[in-house]
């Protein structure tokens, strides 16, 4: 694959993905959406990550709110992002998540208040188009996830979030596409080689 066709194959994807996302029936999408939740809080638990770095779902990805409260509920930090200049995100505290999010210039729920300036996660659960077995994700095309990935400095766990059908054989990367260490979906977690 040539640096040329990168862009359209990821498109090609992002429209494969959303169609297959659009079709999922409203009352199974809640089903998938707390079976991904409960995964995502055993995971929090079995790590006992005490600063969490999520996000607060669009309409067509895994709904995250439920378990934020949840998360925020038992005492853990959690973090979601606001878009910054230069396609940066920077992260705000959740105490109440109906409380602490307003809609952002994007259509993105975003924290309030950027007060987490300086906390380090244990844990990222990050949205995404698609994931592969290799731990590959792609992202809407902002390139927003990569940039704040790239600058991890150890030690936290990258995780993605989604539906099973959004899970596919290879996900287009290129040299700044950053890998999750951990996918999990409705169906359970994929193991990333």
């Amino acid at each position: 694959m040539t640096d040329a066709a990168l862009p359209a194959r990821k498109r090609a994807l992002r429209a494969e993905i959303a169609a297959r996302v659009a079709s999922l029936d409203s009352e199974a999408r809640r089903r998938m959406d707390a079976a991904v939740a409960d995964r995502a809080a055993s995971l929090v638990a079995e790590r006992d990550a005490g600063v969490i770095f999520a996000y607060a779902a669009l309409p067509d990805e895994v709904e995250t709110r439920g378990l934020l409260a949840r998360l925020a509920e038992e005492g853990r930090t959690v973090c979601v992002p606001r878009v910054r200049e230069g396609r940066r995100l920077a992260w705000g505290r959740l105490r109440d998540v109906a409380r602490d999010l307003a809609p952002g210039t994007m259509g993105i729920d975003e924290p309030r208040v950027l007060d987490a300036g300086d906390l380090h996660p244990d844990l990222v659960l990050a949205p995404g188009r698609a994931f592969d077995r290799q731990g590959g994700r792609l992202g809407r095309g902002g390139g927003y996830y990569d940039r704040f990935f790239a600058n991890r400095s150890g030690g936290e766990l990258l995780c993605g979030l989604c539906y099973a059908v959004q899970v596919v054989f290879r996900v287009p990367r290129g040299p700044r596409d950053v890998a999750v260490d951990r996918v999990l979906t409705d169906e359970g977690e994929v193991t990333v080689l």
